[in-house]
């Protein structure tokens, strides 16, 4: 008597339902799988926003290229990082940390604020601060002080004194009333 089972037969088995439902919510709670989301709608966007521009060719490049090509990379990504989700166990989605989305973007907000009133060193200075008190390990010491001095001085001399961007180094803030 022949006791092997089809492939066929096999599939229709509820054991393999079961895995095939188990790999799906796998994939569901990977990182690479929500990665390769956000990289995938990254570049669908780009690719709609660029969709009018003229592409012209590698030789001569149109506004349309580079943007193009960024953004059909970027949506390669994705799918490559749902292909790693499906195929292997990655990191599993850990629970969202509001504290930390809140301080870096309120960081970006309050660059924007700042940089008109306060100035450059301030508003780069707070920026970074609020950055890095969302990480749970950020203490205020002697070294991270000279490091964030170090950050702003090497910012200022990129883009203020190098590229010649139209920014004060002190805002209104700083400057007396007369």
């Amino acid at each position: 008597m022949n006791t092997t089972v089809s492939p066929a037969k096999r599939r229709r088995t509820p054991g393999h339902a079961q895995e095939g439902a188990q790999m799906s919510t796998r994939m569901l709670e990977s990182k690479d799988f929500w990665i390769g989301c956000v990289y995938f709608a990254a570049g669908a966007a780009g690719w709609w926003i660029a969709r009018e521009y003229s592409s012209g060719t590698a030789g001569r490049m149109g506004p349309g290229y580079f943007p193009n090509v960024v953004s059909f990379a970027l949506m390669f990504f994705g799918c490559a990082s749902w292909v790693a989700a499906a195929r292997r166990d990655g990191a599993r989605v850990e629970r969202l940390n509001l504290k930390g989305l809140v301080l870096v973007a309120g960081s970006v907000a309050a660059f924007a604020f700042l940089l008109p009133l306060a100035g450059f060193v301030p508003a780069t200075a707070a920026m970074a601060l609020m950055s890095a008190a969302a990480s749970a390990k950020f203490k205020l010491g002697v070294l991270p002080v000279a490091a964030l001095a170090a950050l702003i001085a090497f910012c200022a001399l990129i883009f203020i004194f190098g590229l010649g961007i139209p920014m004060p180094m002190m805002g209104s803030l700083f400057t007396p009333v007369e």
